[in-house]
């Protein structure tokens, strides 16, 4: 909060929206491997691609706490996180449910993938565009 207003920082708005995102897309994500995933005693497994599912976005949610009041960074994090969302959920119902396929349940491997690159370079970019403290003289 601003002090001696009732208004949140601007910054604040999008980087909220993003951890909604990522609330939502790791519930939807999760959802769907397990509406198609049935271990049938194969405890490792399940335990294996329920994290690996998850993965990107707790690495979105690192994102999203990396931005420490930049502006332009968490319309960054919310657009990763709403493109991963909608893209993610589109390859795994696509491949499930729509063109159903024997290796369909690969999915869970490479849409997971994709989505670490995504956040592991966003996540360099505000690592490396944080700001510094001037140097001594």
């Amino acid at each position: 909060m601003v002090p001696g207003t009732d208004k949140q920082p601007l910054w604040t708005r999008p980087l909220r929206l993003a951890q909604l995102v990522v609330a939502a897309g790791v519930l939807s994500h999760l959802a769907l491997l397990l509406s198609d995933f049935h271990p049938a005693g194969k405890m490792v497994f399940a335990l294996f691609f329920v994290a690996w599912v998850a993965l990107p976005w707790v690495l979105v949610w690192g994102c999203a706490r990396l931005v420490r009041s930049r502006s332009a960074a968490t319309w960054w994090v919310l657009g990763l996180a709403a493109l991963y969302l909608v893209l993610g959920t589109w390859a795994y119902v696509d491949t499930l449910y729509i063109h159903p396929d024997p290796q369909g349940a690969l999915i869970f491997l490479f849409v997971p993938l994709l989505g670490v690159l995504a956040a592991l370079m966003l996540m360099a970019g505000l690592w490396l565009g944080r700001p510094r403290p001037p140097a001594p003289l």
